[in-house]
């Protein structure tokens, strides 16, 4: 008998996908307006607060900018302290207008303004920065107030040999509920825990996750110390 055919060969492989290219995006961010400071610079606490405001959606960077508690207490309080040294009856204005509960806008003056950013692809960027597989990231901080940043993640970690930062700092929380929770399981599948709920600061909205076998899942880990001390009773009440 004849032998058997030879198997046939396997398909050639399919080449690689071309690299994803850089991409222009507006973005909308909140630019403090406080001519008392005099030319002084804001305040670092400040000017972070405004940079979490940054979006895509503007519609999002308008509620933030309108958030009294956001802008009047966690802005507002190292604001006052700055216009201290340069205009004090403005400061004094300032921290009676955030106590003052008839008000109905902050008590400080933003405006919003519209600009373009480029959008790097991850392993554009992290050839730029020098970053390898064998290299650490010690801590990734996404400042964005977008939803952008379950994309940005999800996709990171998805990257063959790409890094898994030690430290994951971000915030998701206006994605909602069930997305949120997608986030956090795609996040435990990748061999990080998640802290028990969004608010792991006293800034009260971001969100951390950390690599188990980098620094353990001890309990507790991720919830701020307030909550620790009675302000979860609280805040249930």
């Amino acid at each position: 008998p004849l032998p058997p055919p030879p198997p046939p060969l396997p398909p050639p492989p399919l080449p690689p996908p071309p690299p994803a290219a850089a991409l222009r995006v507006e973005l909308t961010r909140i630019e403090a307006q406080v001519p008392d400071l005099k030319g002084r610079p804001l305040p670092a606490e400040t000017r972070q607060r405004l940079e979490w405001g940054t979006a895509a959606d503007e519609a999002a960077v308008q509620r933030w900018s309108l958030d009294r508690w956001q802008m009047d207490h966690l802005a507002g309080s190292p604001l006052a302290e700055a216009l201290d040294g340069t205009n004090r009856s403005a400061a004094a204005v300032l921290r009676r207008c955030a106590v003052d509960e008839r008000r109905t806008e902050p008590c400080w003056r933003t405006r919003l303004l519209k600009f373009n950013a480029t959008m790097l692809p991850w392993h554009t960027l992290l050839d730029a920065l020098g970053v390898t597989p064998a290299k650490h990231i010690d801590l990734l901080v996404l400042t964005l107030h977008d939803p952008s940043v379950e994309v940005m993640l999800r996709t990171l970690l998805s990257m063959r040999d790409g890094p898994r930062p030690s430290l994951l700092y971000f915030r998701h929380s206006y994605l909602g509920p069930k997305s949120s929770a997608i986030l956090r399981e795609t996040l435990r599948q990748q061999g990080y825990e998640v802290s028990a709920h969004s608010e792991v600061s006293a800034w009260g909205e971001n969100s951390i996750a950390w690599r188990v076998d980098r620094c353990g899942g001890g309990e507790g880990m991720g919830t701020p110390m307030w909550w620790r001390a009675g302000g979860g009773a609280m805040n249930r009440s």
